[in-house]
């Protein structure tokens, strides 16, 4: 679909009273990229929906993220770029979380360090537990 096809695409689900939610596929924005998820997002937001639109935060900007401390400033730093176009950031699912075998009390400590650097409403992005 062409860039003037997928604006009125947006127009029209706000108009029947449908919000939209961009970027937020985590597997294709590592194909795509940050570049193109914030085009995406900053388009988005330039329509000015009624409804108006959320967005996935991430770290895919970084070529890889070092410690704690530099995935959750990355991540705020997405919700941020998202806030400032217009919508309201959802954290993607934080991989290296997992990965690192962090309990409950890891989770809640990085993402309350997220919140902490965000305003507004954000949402969560949650898988729950593997069964």
């Amino acid at each position: 679909m062409d860039g003037v096809g997928a604006r009125g695409l947006r127009k029209r689900l706000d108009g029947l009273v449908w919000g939209g939610a961009e970027a937020m596929e985590p597997a294709v924005r590592w194909d795509v990229g940050w570049p193109v998820a914030a085009k995406l997002i900053e388009c988005t937001g330039a329509l000015k929906l009624r409804r108006g639109f959320c967005a996935g935060a991430g770290v895919d900007h970084l070529p890889a993220e070092e410690d704690e401390a530099q995935l959750v400033e990355g991540v705020a730093y997405q919700a941020r770029y998202i806030q400032e176009h217009g919508g309201i950031p959802v954290l993607l699912p934080m991989l290296r979380l997992a990965q690192e075998g962090y309990d409950a009390d890891g989770y809640v400590r990085v993402y309350r360090a997220v919140l902490e650097r965000v305003e507004g409403p954000v949402f969560v992005h949650w898988l729950g537990a593997l069964l």
